[in-house]
């Protein structure tokens, strides 16, 4: 039996359908010479100084940047989260929401200075594992490693 037109051109579709689904999850796939620089701060990060002095002992500030541009983690007493914003390396933060719990008053002096130097932030760069947050032209406000 002969297959009229409408039939042959029902299977060409068909296949075109077909090799668009499987072809269609590889495209993403390609690997890339450059990593964008919002995906370079994604992970875990420890603070290990603020304007280059060291922190209260026992008190880490941590911090987490998420693919989504969320950023979440500790002051060093209270966790915070908040969206964070990246164009080639610039560095901004939106409004954090933090929780309130009482901390030491050494503690409470650091995360009150670890939330105005965020605030300060237009900047980022990275060397290795270490993250230098910038504000201004040059004044490194925050010194973090890498945790993972």
């Amino acid at each position: 039996m002969k297959e009229n037109k409408m039939q042959r051109h029902g299977k060409k579709r068909a296949w075109c359908v077909l090799a668009f689904i499987t072809l269609w999850p590889l495209i993403g796939c390609a690997p890339s010479d450059q990593l964008t620089p919002r995906y370079s701060l994604v992970g875990e990060w420890i603070v290990t100084s603020m304007e280059g002095t060291d922190l209260v002992t026992n008190t880490p500030i941590t911090f987490r940047f998420a693919p989504d541009e969320t950023i979440a983690g500790t002051g060093g007493c209270n966790q915070f989260s908040g969206a964070y914003f990246v164009e080639n390396d610039a560095l901004r933060f939106g409004q954090f929401m933090v929780t309130a719990m009482n901390c030491k008053k050494a503690q409470n002096a650091q995360e009150k200075h670890f939330f105005a130097n965020m605030g300060l932030v237009n900047q980022f760069e990275l060397a290795g594992d270490t993250l230098l947050l910038i504000s201004g032209d040059s004044d490194i406000v925050i010194t973090a490693k890498a945790m993972n």
